[in-house]
């Protein structure tokens, strides 16, 4: 199971059809082959995704298990919600979380010296996340980015089966894992070429309870809120407060022994901060994000947030910050026009190579943003 899931999206990606001499679990295998493959294959060609066959034999057999609860943990904002709300507040016995799993599977480059310190930086937050909420942490270090392509429409996109092959792999100790959703239920859609800027996420209400087997129960969370509720939720918890990570920097490039776990300059930490300014908690968050230097010019950041954020998180932010009472002023306005103009300029000028060196050279994606993609390594 663990090693098929795992491989199913690059398989898809390049049109390989996945043979496998060990046995899968026989509804697991029934559903991937007659209604995840062919479903994810028709509506994300653009991505190129193709139908493929898995080949090979089948086994009904439940895996008798610890029956532990657990949920993968990256120490971010849907993932915390779930801590909070099935672990710490949940009271029902049999679906209460008893684990954390930290994998190294998310990843934006196959770059392993970087990806083997930044799954040991996560890994350790999240160990300190488990002690405080009385759960165990389990590390899952894995080479699966050797078999993904780079760069990559795939695996960036559609990840969820990907994720879910550690907790097959772990069958010997869970039987029901939570899913920490990315977006809403009213996003929903097979389709990501309509997924206006959000990726396979918006799918995994079909993709999971495809992934169930005999022995093993997806469920995910969140689906009835979105990230601004997700936060209000968990913001009054220590566990938040203290260990919120929600920085783009460790997985694009960033030295994770050097950088702080949060910039809060680049988009996701702005994004993350004016959440919490508009449900009124942000000062619950000093620890983790410099809140000072936000709220000295809060106009500027969020006007710069709604230019460089674009799609479904920024959309509608000023009218849900009024909402809760937040009073926007007009020079967030003015901001907003100053960074687009300021972005077209710097989109124009990335054209050109001999820019594209300098502006890395200087490391300036950094000092602007708050973020290193890719093409750092390349020019720096």
């Amino acid at each position: 199971d663990a090693f098929v899931m795992g491989l199913l999206t690059t398989a898809m990606e390049n049109g390989y059809n996945i043979e496998f001499t060990a046995p899968m679990s026989a509804r697991l295998f029934f559903q991937i082959q007659n209604f995840y493959i062919p479903m994810i294959a028709k509506y994300n060609k653009k991505f190129g995704m193709k139908s493929i066959q898995l080949i090979g034999t089948v086994d009904d057999q439940i895996i008798v298990s610890e029956e532990a609860v657990a949920t993968g943990c990256s120490a971010g904002v849907d993932s915390l919600y779930t801590v909070v709300k099935y672990g710490l507040d949940c009271e029902d016995r049999k679906h209460r979380l008893t684990h954390l799993v930290c994998a190294s599977s998310g990843t934006l480059d196959n770059d392993q010296e970087r990806i083997v310190a930044t799954f040991r930086n996560v890994y350790g937050r999240v160990k300190c996340i488990a002690k405080e909420t009385g759960l165990t942490a389990v590390g899952c270090y894995n080479n699966l980015h050797e078999f993904y392509k780079f760069p990559y429409k795939g695996f960036s996109n559609i990840y969820t089966t990907t994720y879910g092959a550690v907790a097959y792999a772990l069958q010997h100790l869970i039987s029901i894992y939570y899913q920490s959703s990315g977006d809403p239920i009213e996003l929903f859609t097979l389709n990501l070429g309509l997924a206006k800027g959000s990726d396979g996420s918006v799918f995994d209400t079909f993709t999971l309870p495809c992934m169930n087997t005999e022995s093993i129960s997806f469920y995910q969370t969140g689906l009835d809120l979105t990230r601004m509720e997700k936060e209000k939720y968990i913001a009054d918890f220590p566990v938040a407060q203290e260990y919120l990570s929600v920085c783009g920097i460790e997985y694009c490039g960033g030295n994770s022994s050097e950088e702080p776990c949060n910039c809060s300059r680049c988009r996701k930490c702005l994004r993350t901060m004016a959440y919490l300014y508009a449900v009124g908690k942000l000062d619950n968050f000093e620890k983790v994000f410099d809140v000072r230097a936000f709220k000295s010019n809060v106009n500027k950041w969020i006007g710069k947030w709604l230019v460089v954020d674009k799609g479904i998180y920024a959309k509608g932010y000023i009218a849900k910050a009024k909402h809760y009472g937040v009073k926007v002023s007009r020079k967030i306005y003015f901001y907003m026009m100053f960074y687009k103009v300021f972005e077209i300029m710097r989109k124009r000028i990335s054209k050109l190579t001999v820019a594209r060196r300098i502006y890395y050279k200087l490391n300036l994606d950094y000092k602007l943003y708050g973020y290193r993609d890719a093409k750092y390594n390349l020019y720096k």
